[in-house]
């Protein structure tokens, strides 16, 4: 999954969405070596449960859980959840302006 599919995502911001998005990180983040989109789809599914009011995430944010194992084991530009929910934001943002 990529940033595209990540934004498309968070564009159609359906509950169905968020769950594809939840799917692919329980996998994706369980394996640290894998280093590919998973900040961009958390940002995408966590700006879906802020407009949804809906709570998926909690079980890949929890203390030492899949989030902080696989952010620690390599680069990032942030580790915390909510800075890539604000750059998904700011896509949303931007196509929405050109609408």
């Amino acid at each position: 999954m990529g940033k595209g599919i990540a934004f498309a995502l968070a564009r159609f911001c359906q509950l169905s969405d968020a769950q594809v998005l939840k799917r692919y990180l329980e996998r994706a983040l369980s394996e640290p070596e894998n280093r590919g989109y998973q900040p961009w789809c958390l940002g995408a599914l966590l700006l879906i449960e802020g407009r949804l009011g809906v709570s998926l995430s909690q079980g890949l944010l929890e203390r030492n859980g899949l989030w902080d194992r696989w952010s620690a084991s390599g680069f990032l530009e942030s580790g915390e959840p909510s800075h890539w929910e604000r750059e998904v934001g700011d896509w949303i943002e931007l196509a929405e302006s050109l609408d």
